[in-house]
């Protein structure tokens, strides 16, 4: 078996001549960047690792992934060589049909006679000897072995080969140890009882690219070898299967004493056709009448044979029938088959190779774990394009170019291919737009995957009329569906649809649920008359308004919706809108809602007053969220007056909100007062989170035990339906920490986090986590505390809510301080500071700068202390109420005079901010009334260190 070195971060400066002389000894070289050592790991473990230095941070990530591998620091080439022959002592004797060779001593012995062998021939016979049944290119041997530079024009290998058959070869003129193949290569062929790491027969070409993404698949086929005789890769049109086969022969070969055989069975019709193609692999003369027999008596005289049917689908009843004969009647034969259909016949083992998963977020660590990601790097580090991991403008770009391919390989290959053309943002918006469009500037690439398009083609030429009807009609959905939205939209064919799975053009997602491939949705489309469309989109909207709303259909509701817009049908489209209202705010979805509801609010057609009631409301609700209050205002303004309970409810609700945003909590309890009224008539899960807003509310106005109440009634209704709990828990944790009842508050705050995993809420569960990381600060595990607002602030990020990633931050950056991390907390808090003005959200962006303001203060900045405390009182005062934030931010000014010196002044902040706390009635051991306390402490001690 060759030797597999892996190398780890070798600078460019040595790599030629490292490579140069690991070539010579038939290594096979894997160059790898440190961030993607774990992946390889998984795809391919090497021999042994060449890294730039044994404390480098990536040894403990091979040690672990590789346990015993042995690890050496690069060095001079030829110091690297003998240190690795030690280790792996290389075969220094082969066995030939007419010499014995001794590669170490540079002899061969041909009938008792010893021949010198020149240091050309030894490395050429060693290189051969690493890859026996293989025929290696001549461009290769003069890379590898001579070390010329790639499309170099030599006689060197011819030459040398010529030389050497006459000393290895009984008849140089009739060869049978060094073949050469006209326009391929040349082939060392071993005597028996020579170790091969291939197949010593067979015709499986050797890959020439890294096999990526695909290792527990690989694993998985390889296990079925040893239990199943008949095994078929079945998956979409360029999901891979063809070349998973190939690696698997090329990695399982030896195991075949008869060899592993590639037949090719694209456009084959019927038995003749299929059976001459397998003759003409084998090598077989055959006639035509007797093809079967003929195969079948052959196989039986080869000992155990691996034979590999690839692209099965045009042919396969024929292949079906021959395989069943022969692996019936032939025991030592194993048959690997590719295609988008099972051949359907008994003992056949189906592994079904589903596209590869795509990052969800665009972190570094979901980057790094994406099979996608790695097979796209992978493939365009060969078009001359390096994609980096450490770059975060380019990471969301990154992200989305893996997920605009629908996780396929043909697709990821070939959009890679032009990102050695073009920017990266152009692939990605060619791929959006037209990805049936890409094609391959490779010539020697199949015409099945010349395109993505030529791909579903075959498979859409393979369906009969009426799967391409159901197929027409399953295109409209966005998300996936289940057997009853497919009995909605077509009645008539539904029964068709474990056909379409079976066919690989739906892929079943769940034991309920079913998805289009995007790619496929949009070549479906493009096959048929927009009147069809419309039929369907009609079905599935009528669908939708008549089914209970679920999560899981929410980008089946924005289709639909989408569709009713387009045809004016305002008061449809708002209807399905409303229906997904509360989903869309807790996935985090509200501003693609809020577009939506804009769009119909702009419709000619009037809607009905209170369908457009409700939408100004959800558009207040976004613009809220976007921190932009006033124009939330706006919204509000003229909604049209209702007596319907569920749009008093949303109206009232999104009043309290915006009055909320002013620090006006009197009209706020106001309007939650109503709103809890009218919420109670009609909406179970709206008056969930109704009452929890007004149980926060209470409590925030002193009524601690009726807020208590209203946040237990919110949830016994929020655990009668599910959807709003986590929201629930989340405040009603937040009244226990106010009263000090922490062990009751952590434990709340945790039902809410697992609630909200399991629903699938990271808007909630972002909150959950910060609160979680709030308690841990106050229990002094610091460590916890950090990781806690880490993993928040990338929650929030992925629901694109910056004023959470803002206090997130922020928390995070106080702790560092605590922790006597100075420079870290600065960095938090400034990109916390940041992250607030994105927001808009100016209790957010005051909160930011009294913290960083404070951290200043701290290390003696108190001009820049000044500065943050200036700016947050002026957002304060020029857009809310006096209220609580007013009252901490003034302290903190007090405090800060206090220390420069500055007493009068000192005392007029300090006075104004306890005269806010004594009218809302502040608490004593309230943070704002601690940092109070301590403003005066410094003043008292300036004082009396003016009186000395």
């Amino acid at each position: 078996m060759p030797l597999r070195v892996m190398l780890v971060d070798v600078p460019e400066g040595d790599r030629d001549g490292l490579q140069r002389a690991l070539w010579r000894e038939a290594y096979r070289l894997d160059w790898l960047r440190a961030a993607d050592v774990s992946v390889h790991l998984a795809d391919r473990p090497a021999d042994v690792a060449l890294v730039t230095a044994l404390d480098a941070p990536v040894v403990e990530e091979i040690r672990a992934g590789a346990p015993g591998m042995p690890l050496l620091q690069v060095g001079e080439p030829q110091a690297m060589v003998a240190q690795l022959q030690v280790l792996f002592p290389p075969e220094v004797a082969l066995s030939l049909s007419g010499a014995e060779v001794r590669l170490d001593q540079a002899v061969a012995v041909r009938s008792g006679e010893r021949l010198r062998l020149t240091s050309n021939e030894v490395r050429l016979l060693t290189f051969l000897a690493a890859h026996p049944g293989d025929v290696v290119h001549e461009e290769e041997l003069l890379t590898k072995v001579w070390g010329y530079h790639p499309r170099t024009r030599s006689r060197a290998v011819a030459s040398t080969v010529y030389r050497l058959r006459r000393k290895i070869e009984v008849d140089p003129a009739e060869p049978r140890s060094l073949l050469s193949f006209y326009g391929e290569g040349y082939q060392l062929v071993l005597g028996e009882g020579q170790a091969s790491p291939t197949p010593t027969v067979g015709d499986v070409a050797a890959s020439r690219n890294r096999f990526v993404g695909r290792g527990e698949q690989l694993a998985g086929v390889r296990g079925a070898l040893d239990d199943s005789r008949v095994i078929t890769v079945v998956g979409p049109g360029g999901v891979g299967k063809s070349r998973l086969a190939q690696e698997l022969a090329l990695c399982e070969g030896e195991r075949f004493g008869g060899g592993a055989w590639w037949v090719d069975l694209t456009d084959a019709q019927g038995v003749d056709d299929v059976t001459l193609r397998v003759g003409a692999s084998l090598g077989l003369p055959l006639r035509r009448e007797r093809a079967v027999s003929q195969i079948e008596a052959e196989l039986r005289t080869r000992g155990r044979t691996l034979l590999v049917l690839d692209n099965c689908e045009d042919a396969v009843a024929a292949a079906a029938d021959v395989v069943d004969a022969w692996t019936r009647r032939v025991g030592a034969l194993t048959v690997l088959a590719t295609s988008r259909v099972p051949l359907r016949i008994r003992g056949e083992r189906r592994v079904v190779l589903d596209p590869l998963p795509v990052p969800e977020v665009a972190t570094v660590a979901a980057l790094q774990a994406s099979p996608a990601v790695a097979l796209l790097r992978e493939r365009a580090a060969e078009s001359g394009a390096l994609l980096s991991l450490d770059e975060p403008d380019r990471a969301e770009a990154l992200r989305c170019l893996a997920a605009a391919t629908d996780g396929l390989p043909l697709v990821i290959e070939l959009a890679a291919s032009q990102l050695g053309v073009l920017p990266l943002g152009e692939v990605l918006a060619n791929l959006q737009t037209a990805p049936l469009a890409l094609r391959s500037e490779d010539r020697d690439r199949p015409d099945r995957h010349d395109s993505l398009g030529a791909a579903l083609a075959r498979s859409w030429s393979l369906l009969t009329p009426e799967q391409q009807e159901l197929l027409v009609h399953l295109s409209v959905f966005e998300g996936s569906f289940t057997t009853a939205a497919v009995r909605a939209v077509l009645p008539s064919a539904a029964h068709g649809l474990p056909e379409l799975v079976t066919q690989s053009m739906v892929q079943r997602i769940s034991m309920e649920r079913y998805r289009l491939l995007r790619t496929v949705q949009q070549f479906v489309r493009a096959q048929v008359v927009p009147t069809a469309l419309r039929e369907a989109s009609d079905a599935m909207l009528a669908y939708l308004l008549a089914v209970e709303p679920d999560r899981l259909e929410l980008q089946n509701a924005l289709a639909a919706t989408r569709w009713a817009v387009s045809q004016g049908r305002g008061d449809a489209a708002a209807a399905v809108l409303l229906r997904y209202e509360e989903i869309l705010k807790r996935l985090g979805s509200l501003a693609v809602g809020t577009q939506l509801a804009r769009q119909v609010l702009s419709l000619p057609a009037p809607i009905s007053s209170g369908a457009e009631a409700q939408l100004r409301a959800l558009v207040a609700l976004a613009e809220l969220g976007a921190g932009r209050v006033e124009e939330a205002e706006r919204c509000l303004e003229g909604v049209p007056p209702s007596r319907v309970p569920r749009v008093v409810a949303r109206v009232e609700h999104a009043r309290a909100l915006v009055a909320g945003a002013h620090g006006k909590i009197p009209t706020v309890a106001l309007h939650l007062a109503e709103a809890v009224q009218a919420a109670r008539e009609v909406d179970e899960a709206f008056l969930a989170v109704v009452l929890a807003d007004w149980g926060n509310v209470l409590a925030n106005t002193g009524r601690a035990e009726e807020g208590l109440q209203a946040l237990r009634e919110a949830e016994q209704v929020a655990r009668r339906r599910v959807g709003n709990l986590p929201y629930v828990l989340h405040l009603l944790g937040v009244w226990y920490a106010r009263q000090g009842r922490n062990d009751e508050a952590k434990d709340v705050f945790e039902q809410g986090l697992r609630a909200a995993l399991a629903e699938g809420n990271h808007h909630a569960a972002a909150h959950l986590t910060n609160a979680l990381a709030v308690q841990a600060r106050g229990r002094g595990q610091l460590d916890r505390a950090v990781a806690l607002y880490d993993e928040a602030a990338d929650r929030f990020a992925r629901v694109g809510e910056a004023a959470g990633v803002a206090v997130a931050l922020v928390n995070e950056g106080n702790v560092e301080a605590q922790r006597g991390h100075p420079v870290r907390a600065r960095d938090l808090l400034e990109a916390g500071v940041v992250a607030a003005r994105e927001s808009g959200r100016l209790g957010r962006l005051s909160y930011a700068l009294g913290s960083l303001g404070c951290h200043h203060r701290e290390r003696g900045r108190h001009a820049a202390a000044l500065a943050c405390f200036e700016e947050g009182l002026e957002l304060i005062r020029s857009n809310m109420e006096a209220n609580r934030a007013l009252a901490e931010m003034l302290a903190r000014r007090a405090w800060l005079f206090a220390d420069m010196g500055r007493h009068d002044e000192a005392r007029r902040e300090l006075a104004e901010a306890r005269a806010i706390a004594d009218r809302l009635g502040f608490a004593a051991t309230s943070p704002s009334v601690r940092t109070m306390d301590k403003a005066q402490v410094a003043l008292d001690v300036a004082g009396s260190d003016q009186t000395r």
